[in-house]
């Protein structure tokens, strides 16, 4: 139960952007911009869908990677 609620955890946490978006819009400079938001920048602001698609891989990947660890540092227990 514990590894799912972390994996799940890892996966929320990669989906934030309404909080930030309405928040603080990224922030003074770019303070507080994450992946998500960067990634609407790009294809609603920029018109890169391109860009845009390859950020959202890069946020796939990520979120597998991390989810792979975390099953396997679990599975060391």
């Amino acid at each position: 139960t514990t590894s799912v609620l972390i994996i799940l955890g890892i996966v929320g946490s990669l989906k934030t952007f309404d909080l930030v978006k309405l928040l603080t819009g990224g922030g003074p400079g770019r303070s507080t911009t994450v992946l998500n938001t960067y990634l609407y920048e790009k294809a609603f602001k920029d018109f890169n869908a391109g860009g845009a698609a390859s950020i959202g891989v890069a946020i796939l990947i990520l979120a597998m990677v991390m989810s792979y660890l975390q099953i396997k540092l679990s599975k060391e227990d």
